[in-house]
């Protein structure tokens, strides 16, 4: 086991953000803001893995301990995100982390550990899922036409209805966003998020 590997919280060492830019597959979902939405809104712990030199990173595997009274004590990387990719050059570099996360959680007592990404070496998935890229660079006319016909017919509805699509940043705009979520939520049967 690499004896370099460090826990870290993202909200809390100075410069991550910095740290962050000069990885090259770093995404929004690896820095300092989402690890702070995460631990704010839902409570969770941040298990950040690096190995780091000096103001690099060599290897990152941001991890947060969700606590569910359903799933029990659990890892998750990261909670919310459709894929977070491992930041790492090389194979053995995730092999470490990967063991030295093992070992954690088996330390600390966690139930499973939840990975959204592909590239950890070794390892045999109990899940697998479909990840989908769109090309948004063809144009409006061809997206549209690639749109099932349900979609197209509720999308020229939606014009004829005069449905307009704004973008606000206001504390008004994000109550009554979340006010519209809550009644969807309730019409689902399931509990709307934290605000």
């Amino acid at each position: 086991m690499h004896r370099n590997i460090h826990i870290l919280n993202p909200i809390e060492y100075p410069g991550w953000d910095d740290l962050l830019i000069s990885s090259r597959r770093y995404t929004f979902f690896h820095s300092s803001v989402w690890a702070k939405v995460l631990c704010e809104t839902y409570h969770y712990r941040p298990v950040y893995f690096t190995l780091l030199d000096g103001n690099k990173f060599l290897a990152l595997a941001p991890m947060m301990e969700v606590r569910s009274i359903f799933t029990g004590l659990r890892g998750v990387c990261l909670p919310f995100t459709d894929h977070c990719e491992f930041i790492g050059d090389s194979g053995s570099q995730a092999e470490d982390i990967i063991n030295f996360i093992k070992a954690y959680a088996r330390e600390h007592r966690w139930q499973f550990i939840e990975v959204r990404c592909g590239n950890y070496p070794n390892q045999t998935p109990a899940t697998s899922f479909c990840g989908h890229i769109l090309d948004l660079t063809v144009g409006d006319e061809q997206l549209f036409r690639r749109l099932r016909p349900d979609e197209r017919s509720s999308i020229r509805k939606a014009v004829r209805e005069g449905v307009e699509v704004n973008i606000h940043r206001s504390v008004e705009a994000l109550k009554e966003f979340y006010r519209l979520h809550c009644i969807t939520r309730k019409r689902h049967g399931v509990p709307p998020q934290a605000l």
